[in-house]
């Protein structure tokens, strides 16, 4: 359960209402797909809009490039603005 671990300690977002940063609260489906991603190789994901799953992926994706440093990893970020 790193995934979850990782998001839950150092998750956080952005209120626009309150002008703050938080932490991030999971709700269950998302500690699910955490869960998953960090025990399956593949998933398939079927989602609706605001459903957070780019947040996700990104604390997927950081867990996995700062713990496993025997690897040659490469990300690359590609924006749009």
């Amino acid at each position: 359960m790193k995934n979850i671990d990782f998001a839950k300690k150092h998750g956080v977002v952005y209120n626009k209402q309150s002008n703050k940063i938080e932490l991030l609260n999971l709700l269950p489906y998302q500690c699910d797909i955490l869960s998953d991603m960090e025990n399956k190789r593949f998933i398939a994901i079927q989602h609706s809009r605001q459903m957070g799953l780019t947040t996700m992926l990104s604390f997927h994706i950081t867990n996995f490039l700062l713990h496993n440093i025997n690897k040659n990893n490469l990300l690359c970020l590609i924006s749009r603005y």
